[in-house]
């Protein structure tokens, strides 16, 4: 079903070209996004910039015993710390990258073709009532906020986004990322933290409020996080290839994508987030970064 945004302010998108995805399957969409061309050349480009960076800049350092417990033992030593970088890492990681020759893309490349084909042809499940994660869907979990198992719909939509995190691996990312955003504009209420403290784990009733939402906007806010909203997105437009995510999307998406999906991932304060001042620098993340 076709529904048209009324923001046309500052674009040139068509509004009879926009459609909401009602009826397709969101990792479906995924997976037809990962094999463009365009957005597979922007995902490679992004993790072989970051996995080179990396390599780099723990061959370069120089590295020194560390030990969690401050023991002079030099059993204890199971990890080290570098000088330059501050890193600990721990001693058979970090003599596993020494060892390690350049990295290439063709390296990449490949990395990228085998686990495109992994989290196509498996979905690992289970029926624990535990949140589902990259690893495993969990197909017993219960929805906090609303006391709920997710609809079909929303599985998929789930499904998408922990699939999603298995290729996009952008921790180094967050101070670009995070451009996109004023984070001092999203809110964190009393419901929020209740809803939080249903889903924790073990102990998590002891954490305190602003404990609590440091947690919370750290993972959100986080680019590999941040990734996954914007393919939640670019799913909810049912895009499959390398269309231009415009404001006229975010502006409608804003207004309506909670309610018709009723998926609440942080989503309400991912929308908080992007203000005026830093919605172009959103719009160029989520066109130039493989999502």
């Amino acid at each position: 079903m076709e529904k048209k945004p009324q923001n046309t302010e500052s674009t040139n998108t068509s509004l009879d070209s926009i459609e909401i995805n009602e009826e397709v399957n969101d990792t479906e969409l995924v997976i037809s996004r990962l094999k463009h061309p365009v957005i597979r050349r922007q995902v490679i480009d992004t993790l072989f910039k970051i996995r080179s960076e990396e390599q780099a800049i723990i061959q370069q350092d120089s590295w020194e015993p560390f030990s969690f417990d401050d023991s002079d033992s030099a059993s204890q030593f199971d990890f080290m710390k570098g000088e330059k970088s501050g890193k600990i890492l721990s001693v058979s990681y970090l003599q596993e990258v020494l060892a390690q020759s350049a990295l290439t893309r063709d390296e990449v490349e490949e990395w990228y073709e085998d686990t495109l084909q992994e989290i196509e042809s498996v979905t690992n499940i289970d029926f624990k009532n535990e949140m589902p994660n990259r690893g495993v869907m969990h197909l017993g979990w219960i929805q906090p906020q609303n006391n709920q198992k997710p609809s079909t719909k929303q599985w998929s939509a789930i499904e998408a986004h922990e699939k999603g995190h298995c290729v996009r691996e952008y921790e180094a990312l967050d101070e670009i990322f995070q451009k996109g955003f004023d984070i001092s504009k999203a809110t964190f209420t009393a419901e929020d933290y209740e809803i939080s403290q249903r889903s924790g784990s073990a102990g998590a009733e002891s954490v305190s409020f602003e404990d609590k939402k440091h947690l919370f906007m750290e993972n959100l806010f986080s680019a590999s996080e941040i990734a996954e909203r914007m393919s939640q997105l670019k799913n909810y437009f049912g895009f499959s290839g390398d269309e231009i995510f415009t404001k006229v999307h975010l502006d409608y998406a804003r207004e309506h994508y909670l309610c018709d999906t009723g998926l609440e991932n942080g989503m309400r304060q991912f929308f908080e987030a992007i203000t005026p001042e830093t919605e172009n620098e959103f719009l160029r993340i989520i066109n130039n970064f493989g999502i």
